[in-house]
């Protein structure tokens, strides 16, 4: 899955203590780790060795990988990384009424989000067919083994695995003392301790609307700090055919990409993997139900950019995702 681009910005100017700078490419993307210290303390090869040990797990990529090994058996003894992605995935499924389901990997390759990238637009036949195998149910987790209880069930855990990458680094950094950080992967952050110029970590989110060929601007600012903010948005992946535009967030509940009006989806909350998997999970869910999932989810804020009946784009947001807004000064 595609996120939309979040960066890091200072707003205030003061004594500015000194910050280590790390970073890299990934799973298909770049990450940056930057946290405050005099000396280096991590080196891009810990890094990067880190994000290795989450390929050989939960890379659809990595031949070998124990999600191919799955996907290819019906069945993994999984490591510790396979099975937490696993289990917070089932929680969300659970929690969400099968909004956000990792069994879609069938559906994804189906609709040319997958491994294999195309832009055809399957028939309905071949998407009851997959969706005959689409479910969480289908799923039996006993100690270390994962088994599917049916023949053809694919996982696929793009939408959650790069919230959990991002928790295992911020991780692998406060084990080493460090306490003031911020860790981003294609755009999914997390921080923590007080920024190295501000009270609080500055988060600009994206525009959907581009200024120019794959420039989205700043639109707002928000304020985090000891959180994790990630986002899903329907402008990065996507194909047009026959006039109309079929997005990389699949349904798992009917099969197809999602056409609720939603643009985008930001999601405030303290782990990475809780916030990624509920920015899907709400992208699907659709922007009225997702208020009532919401009351439901404490410690999980919100915001949403849809486009409204008439046309017009809009946005809302719970209460507790406005308060972190930041007036921009510009």
């Amino acid at each position: 899955m595609v996120l939309l681009f979040v960066f890091m910005i200072s707003l205030l100017r003061r004594e500015v203590e000194h910050v280590q700078v790390v970073s890299g490419v990934a799973q298909g993307t770049t990450y940056t780790v930057k946290y405050v210290g005099e000396q280096a303390l991590i080196s891009k090869a810990e890094v990067d060795s880190i994000f290795a040990v989450l390929d050989r797990s939960l890379s659809l990529y990595r031949p070998g990988s124990l999600i191919n090994e799955f996907n290819s058996r019906g069945e993994v003894t999984m490591d510790i990384h396979l099975k937490t992605v696993v289990l917070e995935a089932m929680n969300c499924y659970d929690a969400s009424g099968g909004a956000f389901d990792i069994t879609v990997g069938s559906l994804a390759d189906l609709w040319g989000f997958g491994t294999v990238r195309h832009e055809t637009v399957p028939s309905t036949r071949s998407v009851r067919k997959r969706l005959s195998v689409t479910g969480s149910k289908y799923l039996s987790i006993a100690g270390d083994r994962l088994k599917a209880l049916k023949s053809g069930v694919k996982i696929d855990c793009n939408g959650i695995a790069q919230g959990y990458s991002v928790d295992l680094i911020a991780a692998h950094l406060a084990s080493k003392g460090i306490d003031r950080m911020m860790v981003e992967l294609g755009g999914e952050i997390r921080v923590s301790g007080r920024h190295p110029v501000n009270e609080c970590w500055t988060v600009g989110l994206e525009s959907p609307e581009p200024l120019s060929a794959n420039w989205y601007p700043v639109e707002k600012l928000i304020g985090v700090n000891n959180e994790s903010v990630t986002t899903s948005g329907d402008y990065r992946k996507f194909f047009t055919t026959g006039g109309k535009k079929y997005a990389h967030v699949i349904d798992p509940r009917n099969g197809k990409p999602v056409n609720n009006g939603i643009i985008s989806v930001t999601v405030i909350a303290r782990d990475a993997i809780v916030a990624d998997a509920w920015d899907n999970a709400l992208f699907v869910v659709g922007v009225e139900k997702s208020f009532d999932v919401l009351k439901r989810m404490p410690g999980i804020e919100a915001r949403i950019i849809y486009r409204a009946a008439g046309g017009e784009i809009r946005d809302t947001a719970t209460l507790g995702f406005m308060k972190r807004m930041i007036a921009r000064s510009d």
